[in-house]
């Protein structure tokens, strides 16, 4: 039977989360110290899944229109049509844009 100490990439993100809280509300040392190399490297994974559920968009403007699209650089898989984005999960989010209700002076 392997027994073998999970690690952090063995970890899901909730536990993950739980380990870095618990280990912040801690008193003090006791007998389950998570070393600290263990802990940072915790934080780096939850640091890097945090930046990876980064969704980056950019916009032009054609025609007096915004036109949304998914930068190159956005590891999340999302498409974009006209003014709605869908996530890969089935969420929608769609976005209106209106004109300035600020008037510009003459």
């Amino acid at each position: 039977m392997d027994e073998r100490i999970p690690t952090p990439e063995d970890l899901p993100a909730e536990e993950l989360e739980k380990a870095v809280a618990d280990f912040i509300d801690r008193d003090g040392p006791g007998p389950d110290e998570m070393p600290s190399s263990t802990f940072l490297a915790l934080w780096q994974k939850f640091e890097a899944e945090r930046q990876s559920q980064v969704i980056e968009l950019e916009q032009d403007i054609l025609g007096g229109e915004v036109v949304l699209s998914v930068a190159p650089t956005s590891p999340v898989p999302v498409e974009v049509s006209g003014n709605e984005i869908r996530l890969d999960d089935g969420r929608r989010i769609v976005v209106r844009l209106r004109r300035s209700r600020q008037r510009i002076p003459s």
